[in-house]
C-alpha cells in the first residue's frame, strides 16, 4: 500500500511576512506617485524660468532637473518637517525606560530597525509613526503615554506604530504633509486615490503580532478618554499632520482618513 504524503502546513508567520511585503510595496509606490505633485510644480517653475532665459533645447532639461529637485527636497525634508510641526524633541537617554525596553523586543518581533524616538509634551495619549521608509523612521510619542498606559496597552500602541513602519503606511502620509496639503483641492483629490490603507487593516496585523486584541482595543479607548480629559483641544501639529496619529480626529484632519471610526475599530478588535 503506497505511503501517504505528509502535508506540512505553511506557518502563519510566513503569510504575515508576505502580507507585510506586499502592503509595504504598495505604500512606497503610492508615496512616489504623490511626489509627482511637487515634481510637476518644479517642471512648471523650471520651464518658465528656462523659456524666459534660455533656448528651448536648454529649457526642457532645466525644467526636468528643477522638477526632480523639488520632488527630492520634499521627500527628504518631509520627516523632519513633520517632527518639527508637532513640536517634538528627541527623547533623552533613559527618559522612557519602559518604551525603550519594549521597542528593543518589538522591533525584533516586527522586523524593523529601532526608530528614532521623539516626544511631545502633551497630556493626551497618542503615538505617531513618521518616515519615508523603515530605515528613516521616527516614532513620536506624547509625554503621557508611558505614565498613563498599562504594560499591555503600551505594548499594543508601540506595536501598532512599528507595524505602520514595517508596512510603510506612514510613507504616503509623511510626504503628503508637504506634497499634498499645499495643493488644496487638487492635493486632496490625489490623496483620495493614493492615501494609505484603512487603519483597521493595520489593527488586524498588529494583533497578529501581539496575539492579544483586547490590549489594542483598551489602548484606543485610553486615547479617546485622554482626548476627552483634555477638552478635545487640537492635537500637536494641527490638522495638516492629524492623519498620522494612531486615532486621527476625522473632523480635524486636512487629509481624509479612510475606513471606519474609532468605535467600529474597537468592535472589530473585540470580535477577533
Amino acid at each position: 500500500m503506497p505511503e501517504l504524503a505528509t502535508v506540512v502546513p505553511r506557518p502563519a508567520y510566513l503569510d504575515l511576512i508576505d502580507e507585510h511585503q506586499a502592503v509595504g510595496f504598495t505604500h512606497r509606490r503610492r508615496a512616489v506617485y504623490i511626489l509627482t505633485l511637487p515634481c510637476v510644480l518644479g517642471l512648471v517653475v523650471g520651464g518658465a524660468i528656462g523659456v524666459a532665459t534660455l533656448p528651448l533645447y536648454f529649457a526642457i532639461p532645466v525644467a526636468l532637473v528643477v522638477g526632480l529637485v523639488f520632488a527630492g527636497v520634499v521627500r527628504w525634508r518631509a520627516t523632519p518637517a513633520v517632527v518639527k510641526r508637532v513640536g517634538a524633541r528627541p527623547a533623552q537617554a533613559d527618559e522612557f525606560l519602559r518604551i525603550d525596553n519594549m521597542l528593543e523586543t518589538l522591533s525584533l518581533t516586527v522586523g524593523v530597525g529601532w526608530p528614532n524616538l521623539y516626544v511631545v509634551d502633551d497630556e493626551r495619549i497618542e503615538v505617531m509613526a513618521v518616515g519615508i521608509d523603515d530605515r528613516h523612521a521616527c516614532l513620536v510619542v506624547t509625554s503621557s503615554v508611558e505614565a498613563r498606559c498599562t504594560t499591555m496597552e503600551l505594548e499594543a500602541l508601540l506595536a501598532h506604530a512599528l507595524v505602520r513602519i514595517k508596512d510603510s503606511s506612514m510613507a504616503p502620509g509623511t510626504v503628503g504633509v508637504l506634497a499634498v496639503v499645499p495643493f488644496g483641492g487638487l492635493g486632496r483629490w490625489v490623496w483620495s486615490r493614493l492615501g494609505p490603507e484603512p487603519l483597521e487593516a493595520t489593527d488586524h496585523r498588529t494583533v497578529r503580532v501581539t496575539h492579544y486584541p483586547p490590549a489594542l482595543s483598551a489602548a484606543l479607548a485610553e486615547i479617546r478618554d485622554s482626548a476627552e480629559l483634555s477638552g478635545n483641544r487640537k492635537r500637536p501639529g494641527g490638522a495638516s499632520v492629524g492623519h498620522l496619529w494612531t486615532v486621527p480626529d476625522l473632523g480635524e484632519c486636512t487629509l481624509a482618513v479612510g475606513g471606519v471610526g474609532l468605535e467600529a475599530r474597537q468592535q472589530i478588535l473585540d470580535e477577533i
